[in-house]
């Protein structure tokens, strides 16, 4: 009987997986599922992901999200360059998550804090807390499938 090899997409899996374990023993009230999905579709698990607009590392912070949130978790605005760390740039990503779905209150369901992570917070409280019709068509195959999920 032939072996077959563990390809790399299911070593990162696997690893991904042992991470979140940890994250969640750091309090996080996020689903690892969802996190999971979310720096898979932003970044493939690249730590060194450029995105089109310059957004950076596994969760493609822009550097405005990154100078507005980094004060609020480690005092002072950390250099962009950071946003490669790939510790540095889940916390930041994570906290991100966390204070959308505070930001959601009632209207929470995960669907809706992908499209506000995706389109911007502002912009779903502005739909009435609905998916705007163009996230049924995303181009990303990940956030169409939570989209038409709703999950």
């Amino acid at each position: 009987m032939k072996h077959k090899t563990i390809g790399p997409f299911l070593l990162i899996l696997i690893a991904s997986l042992f991470f979140f374990k940890k994250v969640w023993a750091q309090g996080n009230n996020i689903p690892s599922s969802l996190i999971f999905k979310i720096m898979l579709a932003e970044s493939s698990f690249n730590p060194k992901a450029i995105g089109p607009a310059g957004e950076r590392g596994l969760f493609q912070l822009s550097k405005e999200t990154w100078d507005w949130l980094t004060p609020k978790i480690y005092g002072k605005v950390l250099n962009f360059d950071l946003a490669f760390d790939p510790q540095i740039n889940k916390k930041v990503g994570i906290y991100y998550l966390n204070w959308i779905k505070e930001q959601l209150g009632i209207h929470y369901m995960p669907a809706l804090l992908v499209a506000s992570y995706n389109y911007g917070i502002g912009r779903i409280k502005s739909l009435g807390y609905k998916l705007p019709s163009s996230a049924y068509n995303h181009p990303n195959l990940i956030y169409r499938q939570i989209f038409r999920m709703g999950a």
